[in-house]
């Protein structure tokens, strides 16, 4: 199932470091996701993975978060592209709105929604 994940993880000297992928597959045992850019392997992660479930220029209608930990990396994997394993104890539903607490994703949720309404621009034109 490919989807849209945004991650988060603790870098060199405890810098809260973000980036985005999406998913190949998910299951109940955890994920893969093709990324530019990925935690080491072992690293603990938080993962937020956003489903739109209609039209592609609809916004995400179902959001799941999981802790988990980096279990392997592929460089250059299926399609030429990075990607990355992880393994995690359970996904857990998230409300889609973003608070606070959320501060990690609030930009990066704007600017994917903001990237999926241009694909959706660019595939709906003639």
């Amino acid at each position: 199932m490919n989807t849209n994940a945004i991650f988060t993880w603790k870098g060199p000297g405890r810098a809260r470091l973000r980036a985005e992928g999406m998913t190949r597959d998910i299951s109940p045992q955890g994920a893969f996701i093709f990324a530019s850019s990925y935690p080491p392997v072992d690293t603990s992660i938080l993962v937020d993975i956003f489903f739109f479930l209609s039209a592609p220029a609809s916004a995400p209608k179902v959001r799941i978060r999981t802790e988990a930990r980096v279990l392997r990396i592929d460089q250059a994997g299926d399609h030429g592209m990075n990607g990355f394993a992880i393994g995690n104890s359970h996904f857990r539903f998230w409300p889609l709105t973003v608070s606070e607490s959320d501060s990690d994703v609030a930009k990066p949720l704007g600017e994917l929604w903001d990237g999926v309404l241009q694909r959706a621009g660019a595939a709906l034109r003639p």
